[in-house]
């Protein structure tokens, strides 16, 4: 986010890169980073407390069947103790990160909406939404030098728009990864930086109730769950996990989202599949 160096930053031991590049004497457990532990799926159950709370049954189905699909794919991403290289040691590590703390973001969002703080949920969208993007960049984009620059200065330089350019460029994707961010990510920024997509669901008519449609905080908790599922999906074929790539895109096809807006086509297992 900041663009100018770190002045007088003292530099902590780093638990994922390389000493000789962050200058870290502490080399990484990465087995144990790769245990059980490190995705863990929710222990609430939400499918039966949605009802407790302000939400329609319709929501509330919707919800639950999103955390589901996290759930479900906890187990897949578990299931194989990634081996990792020494010179694979810059990428996995940060991957496997960032969707452990996009998992984490999920489960809060839906514990934030159990106790109707919507505008606080949707403001841990946008970091789940760049999360996909920077993951699946870094995983397959990025150039060793880029990672180093990440790694030494906490900094990336390739903006959104070039890493979703890059990726479907990629991919077999055509433009999907692209027109996600342009139909999304300002609005997703808004709820983050309190602009006006936030600060105009504050009030219902000219009090002081928030007003978010149903049908949005819908819409923002599948964006989340599938771009979780993007990068995992990614993440895995990228090491060639054939099975693993098509049990998550089998979740994906189970998400309302794609149930409504697919074609009977885009539906199929072979197109859910590509990358």
């Amino acid at each position: 986010m900041f663009s100018g160096k770190k002045q007088g930053a003292a530099r902590l031991p780093c638990p994922i890169c390389l000493p000789e590049i962050c200058g870290s004497d502490s080399k990484p457990d990465l087995i144990r980073r790769l245990s059980s532990s490190a995705f863990s799926a929710s222990r609430l159950p939400v499918s039966l407390l949605w009802y407790a709370r302000f939400m329609m049954p319709e929501l509330a189905k919707t919800l639950a069947k999103l955390e589901q699909a996290i759930n479900t794919a906890i187990p897949i991403l578990e299931r194989n103790k990634i081996r990792i290289e020494e010179k694979a040691l810059f990428r996995t590590p940060l991957v496997i990160a960032i969707i452990s703390q996009s998992i984490e973001h999920h489960q809060s969002m839906l514990l934030l909406l159990l106790d109707g703080k919507v505008g606080s949920a949707f403001t841990l969208a946008r970091s789940v939404f760049d999360g996909m993007y920077r993951g699946l960049w870094i995983d397959q984009i990025a150039t060793d030098e880029e990672i180093k620059h990440f790694l030494r200065n906490d900094e990336i330089d390739a903006r959104i728009g070039a890493m979703a350019e890059a990726i479907d460029a990629a991919s077999s994707t055509g433009s999907s990864f692209k027109n996600l961010k342009q139909g999304s990510w300002s609005i997703l920024c808004s709820f983050s930086h309190n602009g006006m997509q936030q600060l105009g669901r504050r009030f219902t008519g000219n009090v002081m109730e928030p007003s978010y449609a149903e049908s949005q905080i819908a819409t923002v908790m599948e964006l989340a769950t599938v771009c979780i599922l993007l990068l995992a999906k990614g993440f895995l074929e990228a090491r060639s996990l054939t099975r693993e790539v098509e049990e998550i895109a089998g979740i994906m096809l189970t998400l309302p989202i794609w149930q409504q807006h697919a074609t009977e086509e885009d539906k199929s297992p072979a197109i859910a599949g590509a990358r």
